[in-house]
């Protein structure tokens, strides 16, 4: 049976945030090393995956205390997830300068993985331009 995420709910309002921590979780295979990752605790990176999945109306990952997995939903979501992230960061690299530690080795190419580029500029959060951007 083909799976279809409906996400044109008007009720629905996914955040980027929402979107990383799934990747995160997804690639980790383990909420603990996710936080860690993305440098936030292991109950916000929860309550993040509840709230996303609350959103969505549909159980991404199956967890209990030595086991977590994503469903076949999750699955489903995650390409779509991290197109759409990639595609993000993608527009806030208008220079095409996204290496190092906070972005891809490959110039150009977003990854998932990090949190939002270095370069970017209008948040408080984001660290200051580097010298070759």
């Amino acid at each position: 049976m083909p799976f279809s995420l409906r996400l044109c709910s008007t009720r629905m309002s996914i955040e980027l945030r929402h979107l990383r921590c799934f990747l995160a979780i997804a690639e980790e295979s383990n909420v603990t090393r996710a936080a860690a990752r993305m440098g936030l605790t292991q109950p916000s990176v929860s309550r993040t995956l509840a709230s996303l999945e609350k959103r969505m109306g549909v159980r991404l990952v199956d967890r209990s205390t030595h086991h977590l997995a994503l469903t076949a939903e999750g699955r489903a979501f995650r390409d779509k997830a991290a197109a759409a992230v990639a595609g993000f960061d993608e527009a806030l690299d208008a220079d095409g300068c996204r290496t190092g530690p906070c972005g891809s080795d490959t110039p150009g190419r977003p990854s998932a993985r990090t949190p939002p580029r270095c370069c970017a500029a209008g948040s408080g959060n984001i660290r200051t331009p580097r010298s070759n951007c």
